[in-house]
């Protein structure tokens, strides 16, 4: 671990205790047939890859604190069939 993770860590303290199986960068896969862009060492890109999520499909909560009201528009657990989605719902005809 490098030096400014750490000093983030002290910042940010569940940085200290998270499951590097639960950071975004593992748990959200590119879409098929892409990669990750490589990013630099220390670089806010690579403290946002190591950002962890919370297990499993937790409730989604508004800005100001309520449950969100439909829960089911949300990223999905396969990004690669949501990304399809998107790409095919944009084209025009």
């Amino acid at each position: 671990m490098s030096a400014l993770w750490l000093l983030l860590a002290v910042f940010y303290p569940w940085l200290r205790v998270a499951d590097p199986q639960q950071e975004l960068g593992a748990r959200i896969a590119p879409p098929a047939g892409y990669e990750r862009e490589p990013v630099a060492a220390e670089s806010f890109a690579e403290w946002l890859r190591h950002l962890p999520l919370k297990p499993g499909r937790p409730p989604v909560y508004l800005h100001d604190g309520p449950l969100k009201a439909d829960q089911t528009v949300t990223l999905p657990s396969s990004t690669s069939t949501w990304v399809g989605e998107i790409s095919s719902s944009a084209q025009t005809p």
